[in-house]
């Protein structure tokens, strides 16, 4: 019987006591990031200058010279963007884990923490909790003293709230959140200083299953394709893994879907969520739920709201 199939027996709406799912059927190995898709001919970009061919010039003597060496320059690192000078802001009250009110010359205002994401207040995918101890956290670095608002390139959000990094006595908040576990590092072009600090914390705190991050299953991946709609779990681990009632979520939408009870990954086996007119083992609700042209990464989530995976978009923004 094949995984479709067996979904379709175990996700009856009317059946009060649905059969277990058992994914078995083994598909592709995934690829790594990065890797060429089947059919397609990868495009050589930055050819060393040595693949081009020059034909020799002859010399008075008759005999050829040889084409000029090349010269090649190796690149150079990008150098991080120092931080730029601060304003003296009072704290008044935190809103969410990423989000908090300043006063400065006497009017308030809304700081939207760079380079970090906090779970959303009242989130209806299992991390509701989760977010009211990532306000917590944040409440707790902020207290209620002064604090220096730290602006990048982009200074103010659509909604006119205030993009910064906030720091007091050398501690910047969105660094000590992320290694605490309690907000997911996030890159905001062109507000992209420290956000490699930011992410070696995040690194961090979900080696260690800290704050949203849950323990890691050996052997179990996920890889996106936002073009074709789907979405493949893979377990090469040696045991199989219950996904009753773990949630796949698209950060940006947020759209999810809720896996049913009995569904169980088997070693060797892999589980395809589709959408729009992509078929699957599971589908979402959504016609279109990956955004092909701004940044829009993964979380497969346990029942407790618990990260258990992360597919980070490489598509910034």
């Amino acid at each position: 019987m094949t995984c479709a199939a067996l979904l379709t027996v175990a996700c009856g709406a009317d059946d009060p006591d649905p059969p277990v799912l058992t994914v078995t059927a083994r598909a592709a190995r995934l690829a790594p990031v990065g890797t060429s898709t089947p059919g397609v001919v990868p495009t050589a970009t930055g050819s060393p200058a040595s693949a081009v061919h020059t034909p020799a010039t002859p010399t008075a003597s008759g005999m050829p010279e040889p084409p000029p060496t090349p010269t090649v320059t190796p690149p150079t690192a990008p150098t991080p963007e120092p931080l730029r000078a601060g304003e003296t802001a009072q704290v008044v009250r935190v809103i969410d884990g990423d989000t908090l009110v300043v006063r400065m010359d006497g009017t308030e205002h809304t700081v939207r923490l760079l380079g970090i994401d906090a779970p959303e207040l009242g989130d209806a995918n299992g991390q509701a909790e989760l977010a009211d101890q990532a306000g917590a956290a944040l409440a707790a670095l902020a207290g209620d003293g002064a604090v220096t608002l730290i602006a990048g390139d982009e200074p103010l959000d659509d909604g006119g709230r205030l993009l910064r990094h906030v720091v007091r006595s050398e501690q910047i908040f969105s660094v000590e959140l992320a290694r605490q576990g309690f907000v997911r590092a996030h890159e905001y072009t062109p507000n992209t200083p420290l956000y490699g600090a930011i992410a070696d914390a995040q690194h961090e705190a979900r080696d260690a299953a800290r704050g949203i991050w849950a323990p890691p299953i050996p052997g179990l991946a996920m890889v996106v394709d936002k073009v074709a709609e789907t979405v493949v779990i893979a377990n090469d681990g040696g045991a199989s893994v219950d996904l009753s009632g773990w949630r796949l979520v698209s950060l940006r939408g947020p759209q999810a879907v809720q896996f049913p009870a009995g569904t169980v990954l088997q070693p060797g086996a892999t589980l395809t969520v589709g959408s729009g007119s992509s078929q699957g083992d599971i589908a979402f609700g959504q016609r279109y739920v990956w955004h092909n042209e701004r940044s829009d990464s993964a979380e497969l989530r346990r029942p407790d709201g618990r990260v258990a995976l992360f597919w980070d978009d490489p598509v910034a923004g």
